[in-house]
């Protein structure tokens, strides 16, 4: 039986913490794999038994290892394989070699993967890891508390009972190990609440069984759930923070929540269940994000539209080019004098004519351009003259 206020509990393939701990803000750079996986593998050869694979899981706290042959990554045997070998065969599945018992092909991403892009692979898997592989070279392992840690703090969130699962699945404090194994395998979740009569008095995870398994080789018919169960069960209200809860998780080594009471167990948060609110979350504003600039691309073409047309109609009055540009140089300088037509030489009535209708022209294309401008740059528009152009 462990007590939650001495002992905490870990994930990953070592002991040691990721590389680097961030917190985040959305900006335009995402946050690669590289980033936050583990470096350090520790791995055990395909020859070997599952026996000695789980008292390395044990030694090193770690949620999986991962299998090699020649240096090659072939294989990963995980908390969730030996709870399904203890439920179903325990004696032959510890004594067996882990060729036949790792799961494989190992799913690798590369170290520039995105950590959301990550995250949807481990979804789309239903696995809760990720070998990082460069040039076929295994480099680290990403693991859902990885990303859920480096991600949290990237999005705001609602109350905890907006993601909370609400049917927990619950075991009383005389089953034993091999039958809590059953009901999670059946179920396929990661830990079963332990009640005394309707109060729940601790929590059966698969790292629990993962630890037993690799301390004793007693009968797992004969192991009761409260010789393994983490206790007291650690709850929040449900008007708790999800950002909160996270950090809660997070600070006490544990990966899932009750959420109520232990009288009033109104259901369980899990790791999963923020990391899944987080990719939404992420998805919804990358979406946005992507529709403003696109957005943003379409004003700056419409803003070199209206200045290749200015350029020109500057063009077509070769006598009073000069006068024309320090003019408009002038009436592109807000608070500056007005733009009027005085600016131009003398000339021909018919030459008036048509220097005042390019001018009008350039006035509205410098009108156009200087708005698209303003809205681009989050500004509000400042007119480019103080009165129109005069007929």
């Amino acid at each position: 039986m462990r007590d939650r206020t001495a002992t905490g509990d870990s994930t990953g393939t070592t002991a040691s913490t990721p590389q680097t701990e961030m917190l985040l803000e959305f900006s335009d750079i995402d946050l690669k794999v590289t980033d936050i996986m583990t470096e350090s593998i520790i791995s055990v050869g395909s020859h070997e038994t599952v026996e000695l694979a789980i008292q390395e899981m044990a030694k090193y706290k770690i949620s999986c290892i991962i299998v090699t042959d020649g240096g090659r990554a072939v294989g990963i045997l995980t908390e969730r394989d030996v709870l399904q070998g203890v439920a179903t065969r325990y004696g032959d599945f510890v004594g067996a070699r882990i060729a036949k018992e790792m799961s494989h092909p190992v799913i690798s991403v590369a170290p520039d993967t995105t950590a959301l892009a990550a995250s949807q692979t481990m979804t789309s898997k239903n696995i809760k890891r990720l070998l990082v592989v460069n040039e076929q070279q295994p480099v680290g392992v990403i693991t859902q508390t990885d990303i859920t840690s480096a991600l949290i703090s990237m999005s705001p969130f609602k109350n905890i009972a907006d993601l909370m699962t609400h049917g927990v699945v619950a075991v009383d404090e005389l089953a034993t190990m091999a039958e809590a194994a059953e009901r999670m395998a059946v179920h396929s979740i990661s830990c079963v609440v332990v009640l005394r009569g309707s109060n729940a008095v601790g929590i059966v995870t698969e790292k629990d069984i993962v630890q037993r398994v690799a301390l004793s080789h007693g009968d797992p018919n004969e192991i009761y759930v409260t010789e393994i169960m983490s206790f007291p069960v650690m709850t929040v209200p449900p008007t708790h923070s999800v950002m909160s809860a996270s950090r809660m998780m997070d600070q006490m080594g544990i990966h899932r929540l009750i959420v109520g009471s232990p009288e009033d167990v109104r259901g369980i948060v899990t790791q999963t269940d923020i990391i899944a609110a987080v990719r939404r979350k992420l998805k919804k504003a990358r979406q946005a994000r992507l529709q403003q600039q696109s957005e943003m691309g379409q004003l700056a073409k419409s803003a070199m539209t209206d200045l290749s047309s200015v350029h020109c109609l500057l063009r077509e009055i070769p006598c009073f080019q000069e006068s024309v540009a320090e003019a408009v140089k002038i009436a592109e300088s807000p608070g500056n004098a007005p733009f009027h037509h005085s600016a131009i030489p003398e000339c021909d009535q018919d030459e008036a004519a048509r220097r005042d209708n390019i001018l009008k022209k350039l006035e509205t294309h410098l009108s156009n351009a200087q708005d698209t401008l303003a809205r681009l740059a989050g500004m509000p528009e400042v007119p480019i003259s103080g009165k129109s152009v005069p007929s």
